[in-house]
């Protein structure tokens, strides 16, 4: 009932063309800006509310008018990861809210554990998490998390979060609703697919798809412009939703890294369907094992590869653009991951799974099972600091970046991260593809190519 209720106040607010009191079409914040300021109304409110330790849990994404989902894609988990370090950025630095540190980990160990029924959310405040500070676990005052709804034109994103504490029965809204813009990043964590791959010409956008609008295309855009690139992604995006499942880039001959999926060494057939490249889970036992392929050019470009959410490389879980990537240099060369590679020297095989939803709970908290993603980076210039101290603190938003090990204090793990964010220029090691071995270069940071391929039972 709670679940209905508050999906259908939202779509309500979004009817009348009303957001927290401004117009729906009001100015599109990026995505760090508005979590940074959702963080400050978060922390204003658990102030007045006497909560001494909060936890974040995956956040729900509402798209196509469909109801709520927790594996839309990457941005799930990497929404609820955003939100902790606002949390962190936002925090009273005499008097800091205890933060527990990635609670849907712990709450996809709770049987029963939903935020949604009342049941469900006594499990989960009932729970010990461990902290981000103290190398201690605590029973939290409060949990809170979010509802991300996309736009039908994938342009806007409008987030809205809730909270539930351990007084109160109660799933309540926090602050005001928050409209970020759909940037390049953000297409491929919601699992949409697109290739700006041969969408400049003379500065103006080329499509095979007549079934876009001309009025939905961007004109006069500039390739190395961010605004321009995410328009050209979005329409590329919206042709293949469209189902042209010929210029889907699992599929595209021309796009500039092909993936090609392999059971037991034999190539899977990929099957678009309504925009979505799908293909038949692998039986138990099977070896899986992904090629992706470079073009012909003499560009070098980075790809993150992930399998159910986590990076092929260190089995990270982070924004594509933060991951270590592989580094595709020679034209038209091969190279194939056979599993998580987390050492220079070893490598753990690949246990795909397709999505299971669970009879104990409504809500999966755990990883991002089902999916293989690609994501494909060009060459870039070396990136500039930014000074302003909003525009860093944004910036570590935007990496959901924590410590593996949790820091002495509140003041201590503050001060790692904007250490960490002055480093700036310095930058890891990413891998030759070719083979396990460390090569440093600039990519862009705005994709040139995206790839999503599910699972189903055949």
């Amino acid at each position: 009932m709670i679940k209905q209720t508050v999906y259908m106040m939202m779509l309500a607010a979004c009817a009348i063309g009303w957001v927290a009191g401004q117009s729906s079409r009001c100015h599109a914040d990026d995505l760090a800006t508005c979590l940074h300021r959702a963080a400050k109304e978060t922390v204003v409110y658990c102030k007045a509310n006497d909560i001494g330790s909060l936890g974040v849990l995956k956040f729900l994404v509402v798209k196509d008018g469909r109801s709520f989902s927790d594996s839309v894609g990457t941005i799930n988990t990497l929404l609820a990861r955003r939100f902790e370090v606002a949390l962190v950025m936002a925090n009273d630095p005499v008097d800091p809210i205890t933060l527990i540190d990635d609670a849907s980990a712990t709450a996809s160990t709770i049987d029963g554990a939903d935020h949604m029924s009342a049941g469900g959310r006594t499990k989960l405040l009932a729970a010990d998490y461990p902290t981000m500070w103290g190398n201690q676990s605590v029973r939290p005052d409060a949990l809170v998390t979010g509802i991300a709804e996309v736009s039908s034109d994938l342009r806007r994103l409008t987030l809205s979060l809730l909270i539930f504490a351990k007084n109160s029965d109660d799933l309540e809204s926090i602050g005001s609703d928050h409209v970020a813009a759909v940037t390049t990043n953000l297409i491929s964590e919601l699992g949409e697919s697109f290739s700006t791959r041969g969408a400049f010409d003379g500065g103006k956008v080329v499509t095979n798809n007549a079934n876009v609008p001309p009025d939905d295309l961007p004109t006069d855009v500039d390739p190395n412009d961010a605004d321009s690139a995410s328009a050209t992604a979005l329409a590329s995006a919206t042709s293949i939703r469209k189902n042209d499942s010929s210029t889907h880039p699992a599929l595209d001959p021309s796009s500039p890294v092909r993936m090609q999926i392999l059971y037991d060494s034999v190539p899977v057939a990929i099957d678009v369907r309504d925009g979505l490249a799908m293909i038949p889970e692998p039986n138990a036992g099977q070896r899986v094992e992904i090629n992706f392929t470079k073009d012909t050019t003499s560009k070098r470009y980075k790809v993150a590869l992930k399998v159910n959410g986590q990076n092929t490389l260190n089995k990270q879980q982070l924004p594509d653009a933060e991951c270590r990537k592989w580094i595709l240099v020679q034209p038209s060369e091969t190279t194939t991951i056979r599993g998580f590679q987390v050492s220079d020297t070893e490598i753990e095989r690949f246990r795909v799974l397709s999505r299971v939803e669970s009879g104990q709970r409504e809500i999966d908290y755990g990883s991002d099972v089902g999916t293989i993603s690609i994501t494909v980076f060009a060459e870039g210039k070396a990136p500039t600091l930014e000074l302003d101290e909003d525009a860093r603190e944004a910036d570590l938003v935007e990496s959901s970046t924590l410590p593996e090990q949790p820091s002495s204090s509140f003041g201590a793990l503050k001060a790692k991260l904007l250490a960490d964010a002055n480093r700036g220029l310095v930058v890891d090691g990413d891998r030759m593809a070719s083979a396990v071995r460390t090569l440093s270069f600039h990519a862009d940071p705005t994709p040139i190519m995206s790839a999503t391929v599910v699972y189903y039972k055949p």
